[in-house]
């Protein structure tokens, strides 16, 4: 799970994009060696709903 927060340059500092929730799935060789790898775009409840699940605690949305 990676929070990808909008790049802010310029004299747009106060654009209205908003951080997006990434879910990366990966599987290995039995030498290690990724074997393929997915990434899977998640809305902020299905982030706290896999944080709770895995008992972390969801990160505060930034302060925009």
């Amino acid at each position: 799970m990676a929070r990808l927060d909008p790049a802010r340059v310029g004299s747009d500092q106060n654009s209205a994009a908003k951080s997006e929730f990434v879910v990366f799935a990966y599987s290995t060789s039995q030498n290690g060696t990724v074997t393929s790898l997915d990434a899977y775009r998640a809305s902020s409840k299905t982030r706290d709903a896999l944080a709770a699940a895995s008992g972390e605690q969801p990160s505060p949305e930034p302060a925009g």
